[in-house]
């Protein structure tokens, strides 16, 4: 297990990650997709609206405001660790005039919340960015009402490659950039990887459903895409010289091994619907 110590400093990182990506964040197309995904995921389990659910890893609502415009009279409780996501999410909430969304600045693992239990949690690419991930779904899972529903979604493994293989290969090599290495624990990448969480609490029922997300982007928008997502968190702990030198080394190996200079982005996702 990560100490007290290093889960506090990872989850620094993420919060400070994410308030620096906050601004350019709705950029990546992938997550709004992903997120009407996900509702019409919920419609199909035929659930009634008017439901207590917690967003987790709210972020700038994406997942929480298409949920909203669905469940009318449904009431959404929005958390996140980042200040300045929240601060976009709730301008956004503002401009649509939705009324059913709560927002949180709170800890996952430190939930105040004073509802005890909810029908559905919802969490779009959050999980595996949790130091005790294992943990939390077990804990947040015992929030949830009897034939509830916690809905998740995860990259494949097969996602951002083969891009992020050597953007991470050659920040590693070259610029001693330290990489996150998960010792134990579940990766989260992997249908069999679901099934292996979702066996912590023995639900009712597990289903999965992939779905393929894939679009054209020039070397320019990917670098966008790294500076406005998790990814930002490796390229931050560059100096401006090596910032410089890393991207003329990184846009060099991309153009050498893209035709026309185009990124094929593989966006690929899991979905999990686990019954409690």
């Amino acid at each position: 297990m990560n100490s007290d110590f290093e889960d506090n400093q990872i989850k620094e990182s993420i919060s400070a990650t994410f308030d620096d990506v906050a601004n350019d964040y709705d950029s990546n197309k992938q997550f709004v997709i992903s997120a009407k995904r996900l509702v019409e995921i919920l419609k199909k389990q035929e659930l009634k609206d008017e439901l207590n659910i917690l967003d987790l890893s709210t972020g700038t609502a994406n997942v929480a405001l298409e949920i909203a415009k669905e469940y009318t009279n449904s009431k959404i409780h929005g958390v996140d660790i980042s200040k300045e996501m929240l601060s976009i999410a709730a301008v956004k909430i503002k401009e649509m005039n939705i009324k059913n969304i709560r927002l949180y600045h709170q800890d996952v693992e430190n939930l105040t919340l004073s509802l005890d239990k909810f029908d559905l949690v919802t969490c779009g690419y959050g999980l595996f960015f949790y130091p005790n991930m294992e943990k939390v779904f077990c804990d947040i899972s015992k929030r949830i009402s009897k034939n509830g529903k916690f809905i998740f979604s995860i990259f494949t493994k097969d996602a951002f490659q083969p891009y992020t293989k050597t953007f991470l290969e050659i920040l590693k090599n070259n610029y001693n950039i330290q990489l996150p290495n998960k010792l134990e624990g579940i990766s989260l990448d992997t249908k069999e990887d679901i099934e292996q969480l979702a066996s912590l609490i023995n639900p009712s029922t597990v289903e999965t459903e992939y779905f393929k997300i894939r679009m054209d982007l020039s070397i320019e928008q990917w670098w966008d895409l790294i500076n406005s997502s998790g990814f930002k968190a490796f390229i931050s702990q560059l100096n401006v010289k090596e910032y410089k030198a890393f991207k003329k080394e990184y846009f060099q190996h991309l153009e050498n091994v893209t035709i026309n200079k185009t990124i094929k982005l593989n966006a690929d996702t899991l979905f999990a619907i686990i019954t409690i």
